[in-house]
């Protein structure tokens, strides 16, 4: 594979990777409320779901998500002659 389609592929993977994380994120604050801001907000006591999840599991995938992106900045950082100081390769 040449370098320039190395490339594209890594710069579409961290661009999904990003626009999740910022979705989740989103998703976790402002649709997926704490228990007392729901109460607040509905009156009563609800367990809000999306997808069959709740916040917390929305957060493991949250987490699991930001743990992707250094190892796709690393594998990026293996094809340059340099690395990232942050990727401790």
């Amino acid at each position: 594979m040449d370098k320039s389609k190395a490339n594209i592929i890594i710069d579409t993977l961290m661009f999904l990777c990003m626009m999740a994380i910022v979705g989740i994120g989103m998703l976790i604050k402002f649709i997926l409320l704490p228990g007392k801001e729901a109460a607040v907000v509905y009156g009563r006591k609800v367990d809000l779901l999306l997808f069959g999840l709740d916040r917390h599991a929305w957060g493991t995938i949250h987490l699991d998500d930001i743990c992707v992106v250094p190892q796709i900045i690393r594998k990026q950082g293996h094809k340059k002659d340099h690395c990232y100081p942050c990727c401790h390769c």
